[in-house]
């Protein structure tokens, strides 16, 4: 009765401190210390004598309280930038938002940042390295094909100016656009035409680049899909090919001397889709999202990757359809997809987020909105 007693009186601290505005984790810990003591009488018989005997029992109970309804910010967690992107009047946006991941993978509210510096426009990419992130082509605010590259510090929620570096060959909008450490691989995209053409560069410790090298090119023109890769190989997924608008072929290219070298094919996805965004982790390809030839799509298609050769699987669906997010991003163990065309609306300020542990993406739920409505944004972490 004692124990159930004491149990009650710390549960009901706990509560009192939440109903009280605690936050932040509170550990209690008590000590329970009882004594027993035995005497030992021989028989009268013999000389009397007694001994006593002492134990000592000691429990120790440790509870920790830690409100559900508080954002919280984790030692080591990350932080998430979304570029650009094109308003509800289709106007491409000059923007920069940034937030910081907090305990359970909660977004804090968006701040915005230094905008593009003539750089508003719309389905270019984005990349992080070495407290640098990057800018690159998309469809600009007059309608015209950019294929200007862009650099800022970003530390923490602060980005820096921007500033122009290097630019690639060819001005256009929906490239693939990935890296491998300090080198990335520009792939594709739609401009005055179609590309096939493959580049790479070296990102520098001080936010330059190097000048774009010429890879081999891709077996034909592609655009308006994820590019990813694993360091010894890139993957193109999808998108709009010479063939189809809604192309389920998958594309490997081998990177050699940390150029891609040559390209052939693997299994496709189960479906064809443009506008899907991807992500690779370790040998895991996740494309979520997109649009088919049936219209929108909320499907996660997961590829495990082995030598080059790609078997796919369906995962658990999105919570909503979707296509052109700044996404998927990852940071702290959980991956984002921010904006876009969700739900049948075109222009969404909308993110979701999914835990992200042991090769599994977990369920789906919504986190911190941003402050515009935009889509055909660009993400990007660190």
């Amino acid at each position: 009765m004692k124990r159930i007693g004491w149990l009650y009186a710390a549960c009901a601290l706990a509560i009192g401190a939440y109903l009280f505005g605690a936050s932040g984790c509170t550990t209690t810990s008590q000590k329970q210390t009882a004594t027993r003591t035995r005497t030992a009488v021989p028989p009268t018989s013999t000389p009397t004598t007694t001994s006593t005997i002492t134990t000592t029992y000691t429990s120790t109970r440790t509870f920790t309280f830690t409100p559900s309804n508080t954002w919280t910010p984790c030692s080591g967690c990350g932080f998430v930038a979304v570029l650009s992107g094109r308003d509800a009047a289709t106007t491409p946006q000059a923007i920069v938002y940034t937030s910081s991941v907090g305990g359970g993978g909660t977004l804090a509210s968006w701040t915005s940042q230094t905008v593009l510096t003539a750089g508003a426009s719309r389905q270019g990419g984005a990349a992080y390295y070495g407290g640098y992130i990057y800018y690159m082509g998309g469809l600009t605010f007059g309608g015209a094909y950019s294929s200007t590259t862009y650099s800022a510090t970003a530390a923490g929620t602060t980005v820096g100016n921007f500033t122009s570096v290097a630019s690639f060959p060819n001005p256009s909008r929906e490239f693939g656009v990935c890296t491998n450490g300090s080198t990335i691989y520009v792939a594709g995209g739609s401009g005055a035409s179609y590309f096939s053409d493959v580049y790479s560069a070296t990102l520098g410790s001080s936010g330059t680049i190097s000048s774009w090298t010429s890879n081999a090119a891709m077996p034909g023109v592609w655009s308006f899909g994820p590019m990813v890769t694993d360091g010894s190989y890139v993957y193109c997924c999808g998108g709009v090919t010479g063939t189809s608008n809604y192309d389920s072929t998958v594309y490997v290219g081998t990177i050699s001397g940390g150029v891609v070298a040559s390209w052939t094919t693997t299994n496709p996805m189960p479906t064809g889709q443009q506008g899907s965004r991807g992500i690779m982790i370790a040998n895991k390809i996740y494309v979520l999202g997109g649009s088919t030839a049936g219209g929108a799509a909320s499907t996660v298609y997961e590829g495990t990757a082995s030598g080059g050769s790609v078997t796919w699987v369906t995962g658990s669906p999105l919570p909503v359809i979707m296509s052109f997010q700044a996404g998927p991003i990852l940071s702290a163990g959980y991956l984002y997809m921010c904006a876009g065309a969700m739900g049948g609306v075109a222009t969404t300020s909308t993110v979701y987020s999914a835990p992200y542990s042991g090769g599994a993406i977990g369920s789906w739920s919504a986190n911190t909105a941003l402050p515009l409505a935009i889509s055909a944004a660009s993400g990007s972490s660190w």
